[in-house]
């Protein structure tokens, strides 16, 4: 753990494993509302999805740990 200014490091508590999971549910459910036409839950969990801290944290660690090409 990095401690900064006896502060810790907010990013670095994130439990992973629980995004992943959260984030991983909601597509699920996205998918079997896809496969039943269900466009009303569709658009709910779409936007569910897009403001869910799991899918944000995932997105930025994603373009942190990002180095370029390869």
């Amino acid at each position: 753990m990095i401690v900064i200014n006896n502060m810790r490091d907010p990013y670095l508590e994130i439990d992973w494993r629980r995004c992943h999971l959260d984030l991983m549910k909601l597509q699920d459910r996205l998918t079997t509302a896809s496969i039943k036409n269900e466009h009303n839950e569709i658009y709910k969990l779409q936007d569910q999805i897009t403001r869910s801290f799991a899918a944000r944290a995932l997105a930025v660690r994603k373009v942190v740990s990002n180095r370029g090409k390869n």
